[in-house]
């Protein structure tokens, strides 16, 4: 259910549908800066959390594994 959530926020954000599981998101430019900052935002929202950005990791968000 999770990484169902995830993938729909994912397809809203980036426009794409065609991902694999461990496609890497951000080095294939299916996310650039401003759409991780607006994924950021849309998973804290959904799943009512709160990302604590000084322990970000961009590999966090690199793919949906």
């Amino acid at each position: 259910m999770t990484e169902q959530k995830i993938k729909k926020i994912l397809k809203k954000v980036s426009g794409k549908v065609n991902f694999r599981k461990s496609t890497n998101l951000v080095e294939t430019g299916i996310l650039d800066s401003m759409s991780i900052m607006i994924l950021i935002s849309e998973i804290e929202k959904n799943f009512n959390i709160k990302i604590n950005m000084k322990k970000f990791n961009i590999e966090f968000v690199s793919s949906v594994n």
